[in-house]
């Protein structure tokens, strides 16, 4: 059976006894004819009439009784409402508390995690070199040289004079590694980076080695490409 079910028959249980007891408490200790006021006098009518009560008692007797178990049974449905209320009212201030106290505790997790991570970027920049064309450097373990020099297989030329603009073309371009190398009529071969490249230039368009103009510029590891453009 449920818990309701049996709430209901509890109720109904605990009614009719008082009702039951009340009843007969009031009808054998009480003149309800209204005929003495002592206790003895309704001890004397009770003695008189033995056997059934008359209808008139017997009626009073049912009407106390239906009225003392509605005043019982909706007394203990009421005290019972009171009760789950209390119970359902306490659990959810405690659901409420501890929502909280998991927000507080994630949102400090993640606090820590940013901070944590912060600290790790701070800690990688500081390590990076301060020369920005030094990041493709891992090139020449691929290729066998050193990023920004002369191609062994270019000729024997020096380069172009600094600050000169030089035609011709993109001899190879690395799309991963952001970096390429260009050379001129001479065949003399000069290391450029993606930020030399102008910004209408596609690294599709590089890979295809197409004809450009750049300006030697010099550096640390020697005379890089700078300026890059398309040649119509």
């Amino acid at each position: 059976m449920s818990k309701r079910v049996l709430l209901l028959l509890a109720i109904i249980g605990s009614a009719l006894f008082w009702a039951a007891l009340i009843s007969e408490i009031s009808f054998r200790y009480v003149d309800m004819s209204g005929s003495g006021d002592s206790l003895e006098a309704a001890l004397d009518i009770k003695e008189e009439s033995e056997g059934l009560p008359p209808s008139a008692t017997r009626n009073g007797f049912l009407v106390l009784f239906a009225l003392v178990s509605l005043a019982v049974a909706s007394s203990s449905f009421l005290t019972y409402q009171i009760a789950k209320r209390n119970l359902l009212t306490t659990p959810s201030s405690n659901k409420v508390t501890n929502r909280r106290q998991t927000k507080r505790q994630s949102q400090g997790s993640k606090t820590s995690f940013k901070t944590t991570q912060e600290r790790t970027g701070h800690k990688k920049v500081s390590k990076l070199p301060k020369n920005k064309n030094t990041a493709p450097s891992k090139q020449s373990v691929r290729t066998g040289r050193a990023p920004n020099t002369v191609d062994p297989s270019s000729s024997s030329k020096g380069p172009a004079i600094s600050g000169e603009r030089v035609k011709g073309r993109v001899r190879v371009y690395y799309t991963r590694r952001s970096y390429g190398f260009v050379e001129d009529e001479s065949k003399q071969t000069i290391f450029f980076h993606k930020s030399a490249v102008d910004q209408d230039i596609n690294e599709r368009d590089l890979t295809k080695k197409p004809s450009v103009s750049y300006i030697v510029t010099p550096s640390d590891r020697g005379p890089i490409a700078t300026d890059i453009q398309l040649e119509q």
